[in-house]
C-alpha cells in the first residue's frame, strides 16, 4: 500500500498549532521513597500498610506542550467526529506530530486553563507513519465521582 506524502500538511499543522494552539502542562506523577523495610504492593506502587510513612518525596517532571483542545462541551451526549467517538463529559487535546516528548505518555494529569484534568487515555491517530496524539481528559473533580 503507498502512503500519501503527508509531509506538507503535517508541517502546516504544526506551525498552525505552534502559533495559535494552547499550551498545556503534562505533569508526571510525584516519586515517592519509602523506608526499605516498607513493603510495596507491586501492580499499584503504594505500601501495602496505609499507616507507612515516606521518607522522601520528589516532584514530577512538568512538560508544557502546545495543543489544539477539540473537543470541550462537558454536558452535551457523545459525538462521533472525524477523530472517532468522543464519549460526552470529556475534553480532547490533539498533539501534532513530532511536537511532544514521549515523556508526557507518563502523565496522570494534566493542566489546562489553571485545572487539574485527569488523563484517561492516549492514543496516536495512525493515519499515517508519523502520528498525532491524542489525549482523553476529564476535569480531577468530576474524575472522583463514581
Amino acid at each position: 500500500m503507498n502512503v500519501p506524502d503527508v509531509a506538507g500538511f503535517v508541517d502546516a499543522q504544526r506551525r498552525l498549532v505552534s502559533g495559535m494552539g494552547s499550551t498545556v502542562t503534562f505533569m508526571l506523577p510525584d516519586t515517592i521513597a519509602y523506608a526499605s523495610s516498607v513493603f510495596i504492593n507491586p501492580e499499584s506502587g503504594k505500601p501495602m500498610d496505609p499507616t507507612a510513612s515516606a521518607t522522601s518525596v520528589a516532584s514530577g517532571a512538568q512538560y508544557p506542550t502546545k495543543v489544539t483542545i477539540i473537543r470541550k462541551p462537558p454536558q452535551t451526549p457523545g459525538v462521533s467526529t472525524s477523530g472517532g467517538d468522543f464519549p460526552a463529559g470529556s475534553i480532547w487535546l490533539r498533539i501534532p506530530a513530532g511536537t511532544y516528548d514521549n515523556a508526557i505518555l507518563g502523565s496522570e494529569k494534566v493542566r489546562i486553563n489553571d485545572e487539574d484534568f485527569s488523563i484517561k487515555r492516549f492514543y496516536r491517530d495512525g493515519i499515517t507513519d508519523v502520528d498525532r496524539l491524542y489525549v482523553e481528559c476529564v476535569l480531577v473533580k468530576d474524575a472522583l465521582v463514581p
